[in-house]
């Protein structure tokens, strides 16, 4: 393996991060599944000799993966503003109303 790839699996934890420095910070669920899809993307490319995929560069094509996985997850998890209770707590006080 070239020292290069390596360097891919660094660049996976950069939207974390980027993300991390922002007011409404992501879950770490959100974090962690993106860079194991980024990381998991890079793998099969690997396997599979590819370097190009639709005119990018495959790590790119990972990072952007890893970037959407991020941004799609990102409130999976997040209690909401108001709640001190769980949600099982909330769905009983709904069903007993």
């Amino acid at each position: 393996m070239p020292a290069t790839e390596g360097e891919c699996g660094i660049t996976q934890l950069f939207p974390g991060v980027l993300f991390s420095l922002m007011r409404r910070r992501p879950r770490a669920f959100s974090v962690s599944l993106g860079i194991l899809v980024g990381i998991g993307l890079l793998i099969v490319f690997a396997m599979k000799a590819v370097t190009v995929l639709g005119g990018l560069n495959v790590r790119f094509v990972a990072l952007l993966a890893n970037t959407a996985v991020v941004l799609l997850f990102w409130r999976v998890g997040r209690p909401s503003a108001n709640s001190s209770t769980s949600a099982i707590e909330e769905l009983s006080q709904r069903d007993n109303k």
